[in-house]
């Protein structure tokens, strides 16, 4: 029998699976181009591109053996999970609801009695939620085709090498934003990299750049171990180099923590007995290490190593060292107990957290920073324990592979990858990395390696799995096919339960332009605005801004009642937040309820705000502005928190009320020691710079402390410690720090010293604008004598029209310069 046709034919579907593979493995890198897919249109086009390329790969390779009954139970584990993670996507009724979700049915409820009744799903943001189930269905499928184009380690090495090269491209892109000083992620998308200085493009968040060098290091190391050529070990170790280099220049703890992992478990799996050893004995030096000194800090000082910014807003009692992790993981925990079964929906952990959220601050977090927790609050701990069980049944068969496959190749890369997935899975524990479209790829990528490295026929399942192995993941193809479609098509839909809130706000502002340019038709616009605002808060019960628009509306109606309920559904959907209880305060107002109108002040006042400091003092000027007596309505209604009495000290100053003010900041000072520099800044500018100075001292010499030492010492006329104070002062503050500077000049000029006269001159070429600084200069020349210099900034002043009388007088006269008025602090 002629064999031929039949190796020509094998050979052409190797060839095939091959090619599918190395497309399949480049979705990583692509992934990673449109900021590490983190918006929702490049989501659904991963969501899509993954989802047909694993049913594609499923399709084509019917033709191999018997998957592993291994294989089949990790594949019926996601599958199932897939199928539990959509049911709160389903509408159900409100008791239905009330009952699976104690903590957050009464709430959607009450939004439901405002803007009208009916069955809605019992995810909290289903539009959202589509989205994200979605993706989870098109990564699931990508994970479950990946693991069948696995017939030899060469694929594993292959994809290794993909993932790698990716690795180092991504931080080649890094390097080239960070050096030509670009502020935005591909210099003109005007898309912010973070809150950081220095970002990690083209990932929006540096954290999980560095999260993703740290990850692909072990497969970096396994090539090098892999000994193919020269050349190839020479370029692997140098890759391995790159990575490290990333994992430092993110600045990110958790990079550090997922290289570690990775390092440690690539080390115990495919090490040397040695090796082990020498693990064995570091971890027990780190345990003396950590019991002398104690695990504070050890933190601190891979804090001060890795991130030197996050220990500056630690050290200056901005955040603790776990930077909010600890607060937001017990509220994320008061999410899981308010919907324990079955969740509050794919994507709604944000609108959960703001509902839950009993701590005052401003913003709302999207993420639980661990990505496990987050599971069970959106998913509920049935599918979190599904997906436990799944990843236990995948690191069981990848462990066993790895530690008895007949061929050392296999071991090695099964190793290397199980090392990659831990570290991707040690920088989930503290952050959201699986959250991420390309860390996710990544993810998916690295279970289909594992569940597909090594011999299927170790294990071979029934024969009718090689159907079932297509046949249910075409279920989840088909379902994804309908939630991308979905999205893709119902954003204009106004009446339909998994719609999209923004689009109906959307509709409701365009109807109220519509009414103020059409008066005759204004009344059919607004009909259209209100039925917006009712459509919004209806898809998502915590969009708060349609209830709040929507109490505004029902009030310029006349209906006062249904207004009320509104803005108390949204105080109810967003507790923390200040702007409902605003609204509340200023209805009993309006209404003359000035007891409920006090307590819903202080209900705002006892939120957090944001942290323009002017929008905080407007709202308490707003309170204190209201009837009765300013002082007596400033103890009833601010918070006894530090930054509540500070905003309530600033404003009672500036109304006059300076010992009340002086009272507060005291209250705020007690266990506070930014609100004791508060008080000591005030105590300067009233004229009692003795009482500032031992206020002002501060053990870890920071920028703002120092500069109220040096002005308490300038008030006092000791020139000499005035001057050294704002030398400190400016090699702590940031550079050119104005305040610094003009003090240093001022000292100077006290000490009779002209190169403070030449400094302040030298400010006013800077800032030519700035009329204080040339009165200073003023000041500072007429005290050496130099009438010339006073006459020269006085024209300036003059030109600009900036001068007072006094000064106009004496460019008249010059000789009578002497008299000018000195000016002010």
């Amino acid at each position: 029998m002629d064999e031929g046709p039949v190796v020509a034919d094998r050979e052409r579907l190797r060839r095939r699976d091959r090619r599918l593979a190395i497309l399949l493995s480049l979705l990583f890198f692509l992934s990673i181009l449109p900021f590490a897919t983190v918006h929702a249109p490049w989501r659904l086009v991963l969501a899509s591109a993954a989802g047909v390329g694993g049913f594609l790969a499923l399709a084509a390779t019917t033709h191999l053996p018997t998957p592993s009954r291994a294989r089949l139970w990790v594949g019926a584990g996601a599958l199932a999970a897939l199928l539990v993670m959509a049911l709160p996507l389903l509408p159900v009724p409100a008791a239905l609801g009330a009952l699976l979700q104690p903590g957050f049915g009464p709430t959607v409820d009450r939004v439901l009695s405002v803007v009208g009744p009916g069955l809605r799903p019992l995810a909290l943001d289903p539009w959202e939620g589509v989205l994200e189930w979605a993706v989870a269905c098109g990564l699931v499928l990508l994970a479950l085709g990946f693991s069948r184009m696995f017939r030899s380690y060469r694929r594993a090495r292959r994809t290794a090498a993909i993932l790698v090269s990716s690795g180092v491209v991504l931080v080649a892109i890094f390097l080239v934003h960070q050096r030509t000083g670009a502020t935005h992620i591909w210099w003109g998308t005007g898309v912010p990299a973070s809150a950081r200085e220095a970002f990690f493009a083209p990932f929006v968040n540096p954290n999980h750049g560095g999260i993703a060098c740290a990850a692909l290091l072990p497969l970096a190391l396994a090539l090098v171990v892999a000994r193919r050529s020269d050349v190839g070990i020479v370029g692997w170790i140098l890759a391995s180099i790159v990575l490290v280099a990333g994992v430092v220049c993110s600045g990110s703890r958790g990079a550090v923590l997922a290289l570690a992992t990775g390092s440690v478990v690539l080390a115990l799996l495919s090490g040397r007995r040695i090796w082990r050893w020498v693990l064995a004995i570091v971890a027990v030096i780190l345990a003396l290490v950590i019991g002398y000194l104690g695990p504070r800090t050890l933190a601190l000082a891979l804090t001060a190593a890795v991130s030197p910014d996050t220990l500056t807003i630690v050290e200056g009692g901005y955040s603790d060292l776990l930077t909010g992790r600890a607060a937001l993981w017990q509220e994320a925990g008061s999410v899981v107990r308010g919907a324990p079964l079955l969740g509050v929906g794919p994507g709604g952990f944000d609108d959960a957290d703001q509902m839950a959220r009993t701590l005052p601050a401003y913003a709302v977090a999207v993420h639980a920073h661990s990505d496990p927790l987050q599971i069970a609050a959106e998913h509920g701990l049935p599918v979190l324990l599904l997906w436990v069980a799944v990843l236990v049944g995948l690191a069981m068969r990848a462990l066993g592979v790895a530690r008895r496959h007949a061929q050392a190749e296999v071991r090695l890369f099964a190793s290397a990858f199980l090392a990659s997935a831990a570290a991707l899975f040690a920088a989930s524990l503290v952050d959201f990395p699986l959250r991420i479209g390309a860390l996710s790829v990544l993810a998916a990528l690295q279970a289909g390696t594992l569940l597909g490295l090594g011999a299927d026929a170790d294990d071979p399942g029934p024969e009718r799995a090689r159907c079932a192995l297509v046949r249910l993941p075409a279920v989840a193809f088909g379902l994804l096919g309908v939630a991308v479609g979905w999205r893709l098509l119902s954003a204009p839909l106004e009446h339909t339960a998994w719609g999209s809130s923004s689009a109906a706000l959307t509709r409701a502002a365009l109807a109220l332009e519509e009414a103020r340019r059409d008066p005759e038709a204004a009344a059919t616009f607004l009909d259209r605005a209100e039925r917006g605002y009712r459509e919004a808060a209806r898809r998502r019960p915590a969009e708060r801004a349609a209830l709040q628009a929507l109490g505004r509306f029902l009030e310029a109606r006349g209906d006062d009642a249904a207004a009320l309920d509104a803005w108390m559904a949204a105080s109810a959907v967003h507790p923390s937040l200040p702007w409902p209880w605003r609204d509340l305060a200023r209805f009993y107002r309006r209404q003359g309820e000035h007891d409920l109108a006090e307590i819903a002040w202080a209900r705002m006042l006892d939120c957090g705000f944001p942290p323009d400091r002017e929008i905080h003092d407007a709202l308490v000027l707003e309170v204190l502005l209201g009837p009765g007596d300013p002082v007596v309505t400033a103890r009833r209604v601010l918070p006894d928190r530090p930054e509540g009495l500070r905003a309530g000290a600033r404003v009672l100053s500036d109304m006059g009320y300076e010992d009340e003010a002086e009272r507060l900041l005291r209250q705020a000072a007690v266990g506070d020691d930014w609100s004791r520099f508060h008080l000591a800044s005030f105590l300067v500018d009233r004229g009692r710079p003795a009482e500032a100075l031992p206020l002002a001292e501060d053990p870890r010499a920071r920028c703002w402390p120092t500069v109220i030492t040096a002005d308490a010492l300038l008030a006092l006329g000791r020139w000499n410690e005035a001057v050294v104070a704002y030398d400190l002062a400016i090699g702590r503050c940031p550079p050119n720090d104005l305040r610094s500077r003009i003090g240093l000049a001022r000292a100077r000029v006290g000490l009779g010293d002209v190169r403070g006269a030449r400094s302040l001159d030298a400010l006013v070429d800077e800032q030519p604008e700035n009329a204080r600084i040339r009165r200073l200069a003023i000041q500072a020349w007429r005290s050496q004598g130099r009438l010339d210099r006073v006459r020269i900034h006085l024209e300036a002043l003059v030109n600009a029209g900036l001068a007072t009388p006094a000064e106009r007088r004496a460019l008249a006269e010059p000789t009578d310069g002497r008299s000018l008025p000195a000016p002010g602090n």
